[in-house]
């Protein structure tokens, strides 16, 4: 909203700002948290302010209203805070353990259903956590990265949403590599065997961790992918020491689920105190902003914010749909599929997102592990698949080859 240049203004994120680019020390000589009590202290040495900043007021956008800012020159400043968007966290300190978490948070039911969708999940597919801190290979850092992207166009375009994050990628990849090694950044990654199957990048500052964006492979929809690999980071964060889990920006059911705190982002408005034209323009600036966000709070209060999302969604972008697949159990004739001119293939080797869903999906209802499989292709419908286990075949077809293969089936 308010990024570029400007005459009246000087705008910073402090996402960018403090998290991406680290330049806290420009703005702060401290921040408070006032949920946990901790205050970073900023090395003065790097503190670059002068006198000449305040020409123009400075608007300070994403700043989590649980963080109270000791600004540099702050004697010389006039700071003016308005209440912009919601956000929401864990406030992890106000539990002794992951397990009491839990036990806290969700219901017995709850609990079961955890266990039983991650269970499930081991016992179809082998699986690992890991959370890269403080170390990570080059190639596998790129390898992951384009891998949570390409997750997260997928599920925006399932859903029909706009990527309003599109220009950060660039950014997020320059600056988290080199912040993972020095253990300001952390990517959380579930693997189905060497394949990233779920992604959370977090960025950290002092004891809290800023989620900034998860995804997974809507293959393993079924299984509740998404919340196994939350949970995987909310324990990992306890037994790290963190304090806080900032979900950050947005309301979702999901985040109303597992976080405890909400909270306001806000704008900080900065202007010099004792220099009338900037003073003049700050506080012009204030007032504007102040009936701005006060409207758009109230709209939002009342539902119409998210019912004209809704509408513009369903007016401006359509789902992209990769087609759907189509299912014909056959009966097992004791020869396998050998005698359609089929050849075995690996899992890895299906590229098609819904034939790699139907399959998931065949191991989610059945109870079955991926290895019990096999699978079989055929050279003249790419987009068929044979599944085979035990005494049950079955066959996934694309749209496109429907109609032959009942012809040759």
């Amino acid at each position: 909203m308010f990024k570029g240049k400007h005459k009246l203004f000087r705008p910073l994120d402090f996402h960018e700002s403090t998290l991406l680019h680290r330049k806290g020390a420009s703005l702060f000589e401290s921040l408070s948290n006032i949920f946990t009590g901790e205050c970073i202290q900023f090395v003065e040495t790097e503190n670059t302010a002068s006198k000449k900043d305040l020409d123009k007021p400075m608007l300070l956008s994403s700043m989590p209203g649980y963080m109270k800012g000791q600004y540099v020159l702050g004697g010389s400043l006039k700071v003016k805070t308005i209440k912009t968007f919601p956000g929401s966290l864990i406030n992890l300190k106000a539990y002794p353990n992951y397990r009491s978490y839990l036990d806290m948070r969700f219901t017995g039911k709850q609990r079961a259903q955890f266990r039983s969708s991650k269970a499930l999940l081991d016992h179809c597919f082998e699986i690992v956590h890991r959370v890269y801190f403080g170390a990570i290979d080059k190639t596998e850092y790129g390898r992951l990265f384009e891998a949570l992207k390409e997750m997260h166009l997928a599920r925006l375009a399932h859903k029909g949403c706009s990527d309003d994050t599109a220009r950060m990628w660039a950014l997020y990849r320059a600056s988290a590599y080199q912040q993972i090694l020095d253990q300001e950044a952390c990517l959380s990654v579930v693997y189905h065997g060497d394949r990233p199957i779920a992604i959370s990048l977090n960025f950290i500052l002092g004891k809290v961790v800023h989620g900034f964006n998860r995804s997974f492979d809507m293959a393993y929809s079924k299984f509740g992918l998404g919340t196994i690999e939350l949970l995987n980071m909310v324990e990992w964060c306890f037994g790290q020491g963190f304090e806080i889990l900032d979900f950050m920006k947005g309301e979702y059911n999901y985040k109303n689920k597992f976080t405890d705190t909400p909270y306001c982002f806000t704008l900080q408005l900065v202007f010099g105190n004792n220099v009338w034209w900037p003073k003049l323009k700050g506080l012009s600036l204030y007032y504007s902003l102040s009936i701005f966000y006060t409207l758009y709070n109230v709209i939002r209060s009342v539902g119409l914010l998210k019912l004209w999302h809704t509408l513009s969604k369903r007016r401006n972008i359509k789902p992209q749909l990769n087609g759907q697949v189509h299912l014909r159990e056959l009966e097992h004739t004791g020869q396998g599929p050998l005698e359609h001119d089929s050849i075995m293939v690996d899992w890895s080797e299906i590229a098609c997102p819904n034939l790699r869903k139907a399959i998931c999906d065949f191991c989610h209802k059945n109870k079955k592990p991926l290895k019990s499989i096999n699978l079989f292709s055929f050279s003249e419908t790419p987009s068929t698949i044979m599944l085979m286990e035990g005494s049950q075949m079955l066959l996934i077809m694309g749209n496109k080859d429907q109609n032959f293969r009942k012809s040759k089936l």
